[in-house]
């Protein structure tokens, strides 16, 4: 992304990760951009999110699904099927 545009703004979430083994963190794209003579700026920390129409139970469910956290969402919803 960094070669094929004039412009590129990340919005990393570090904890929310698919996989463990996921790349993409601030340190790898940092070192990415400036291996190709990139201007980095130094991040900074967003206020709030709004994803789902800021559902705070949204982002609850997505930190207990992803296991970054536990919350009070309940852990065994695919156990209920057919009932």
């Amino acid at each position: 992304m960094v070669r094929a545009s004039n412009i590129s703004v990340f919005f990393i979430d570090e904890p929310q990760r698919v996989q463990w083994n996921d790349i993409g963190s601030i340190a790898e794209i940092t070192k990415a951009a400036e291996k190709f003579g990139a201007i980095c700026h130094k991040p900074f920390k967003l206020s709030a999110q709004f994803r789902c129409n800021g559902s705070d139970a949204y982002l609850n469910w997505l930190e207990d699904v992803l296991q970054i956290r536990e919350t009070a969402n309940f852990d065994s919803w695919g156990d209920l099927q057919g009932e």
